[in-house]
């Protein structure tokens, strides 16, 4: 079995695990000018610390320069906004916020035809950044109340709001109300939410707030079964804890089947794609993994031994997803030696393609050569040597596609290697020897 501390969980959510609660008194201001990136908060803390949450339109904001410092200035904004529904809070017609950001000012190269001037481009701090807003478009927004202003303010300094579409707009509003109703009947709350963040998790527009709740709180347990402490949360309020271990205590077996079954489907889709942007989620496969590890790792195993193995792309995929899941040093040795002899064999063969021409001239002359001057001894030289060039060439592309070979079977060994023995830890030892040349 696996052993229980050797998760691919980030690092920082340990971090903030036992350090969630004590960031609970800046995450409203809007006073705060450079803020240090933590793990967004999901649509249930949104929703818990929120005075008010609204479905709006965004129509303007005003903007005023408070510092500039010559590469950029900092930016007291409020933005206005339309309200379409009002989900939590006082109903109001309109609704306002504030925040406060850093832009950086670049310079735009272009100039006009007539000579027009360089022009300055905000652009906000990728570190400090918070949600972006398009005039015009619809918002879910959560919103909290200044302590010291009573205005208001994100309910947390960035991904406070979601984009509203025609497609995802009846999801959020249902997934609230019944959150809502959760809440209020004070009964059976910790098992309804369970199933309320299965429901989110089942859904693609609320996949990460529901996985990403269930996974902290899962990441709990562990910690619990390692002899560290916790915080125990069971009242759901404003200052519940969704790392709390009491959520995923609450989960039960059929509904882990659930959460399994959404994940093979996710991960079939994943692995076997044609498309670019295809990794696959690694909050969800950390949740799943909680119960189902040697499962995902065996049928990723099998993905991995259908792919043609002329198709890289998702031979490396299938090969990152199952080292990840195994969690092994010889399994993540071979994956990236993989990636690097398919990084050479790609520069290999781009060099010949466009950025050696001599080659392409070379067999321009040789077919010139043939037509002219069969006869000439010194030509016949010229054009043999020729393509002795060219098969050594192609001698090389093939010893990168033979190392390849080699560095996969390394792959397929060490996992056998690790299936007869069920996957028990061990010390680790070296990779194969073809993965460290």
């Amino acid at each position: 079995m696996f052993k229980h501390s050797r998760f691919f969980f980030s690092a920082a959510m340990t971090a903030i695990l036992f350090a969630s609660t004590l960031i609970l008194s800046t995450e409203t201001s809007a006073k705060s000018k450079r803020c240090p990136i933590e793990l967004p908060v999901t649509m249930l803390s949104l929703y818990l610390k929120s005075n008010s949450v609204v479905i709006a339109d965004f129509k303007n904001e005003d903007v005023t320069k408070t510092e500039n410092d010559g590469s950029g200035y900092y930016a007291n904004i409020k933005r206005n906004l339309n309200v379409v529904k009002t989900l939590k809070g006082q109903k109001k017609p309109e609704i306002s916020f504030s925040v406060s950001e850093y832009r950086q000012q670049m310079i735009k190269s272009e100039v006009g035809e007539n000579g027009t001037p360089e022009v300055y481009i905000d652009e906000i701090e990728s570190y400090n950044r918070t949600d972006a807003f398009t005039i015009g478009k619809r918002y879910l927004i959560f919103l909290a109340k200044d302590d010291e202003t009573g205005a208001f303010v994100p309910a947390y300094y960035r991904l406070y709001s979601r984009e509203i579409t025609p497609d995802n707009a009846g999801i959020y509003e249902k997934r609230l109300r019944e959150l809502s109703k959760i809440i209020t009947a004070k009964k059976n709350q910790l098992p309804n939410l369970a199933e309320w963040l299965v429901d989110l998790t089942e859904d693609e527009a609320t996949r990460w707030d529901g996985a990403t709740v269930l996974a902290r709180s899962f990441a709990s347990v562990r910690y619990e079964e390692n002899g560290e402490e916790t915080e125990e949360t069971t009242l759901i309020d404003k200052d519940f804890n969704e790392y709390s271990s009491v959520i995923a205590k609450h989960v039960t077996e059929a509904q882990k089947e659930r959460l399994s079954s959404i994940f093979v489907n996710l991960l079939n889709q994943t692995l076997l794609s044609d498309g670019e942007n295809t990794d696959y989620d690694y909050e969800f496969a950390e949740l799943v993994g909680n119960w189902d590890r040697e499962r995902f790792a065996m049928y990723g195993y099998s993905l991995l031994l259908a792919i043609d193995k002329s198709d890289t792309k998702k031979t490396s995929r299938a090969m990152n997803f199952v080292a990840n899941t195994i969690e092994d040093n010889s399994l993540s040795a071979a994956y990236y030696k993989y990636t690097e002899v398919i990084r050479e064999e790609e520069n290999e063969i781009n060099i010949e393609e466009t950025a050696n021409p001599e080659t392409v001239q070379t067999e321009t002359n040789i077919k010139e050569i043939e037509r002219t001057a069969e006869n000439n001894p010194e030509t016949l030289e010229v054009k043999e040597q020729a393509q002795t060039e060219n098969l050594e060439s192609k001698d090389e592309i093939m010893t990168q596609a033979q190392i390849r070979e080699q560095v996969f079977q390394a792959f397929v060994d060490r996992y056998q290697e690790l299936l007869a023995r069920n996957f028990t830890p061990e010390v680790e030892t070296e990779a194969a020897e073809i993965i460290s040349r």
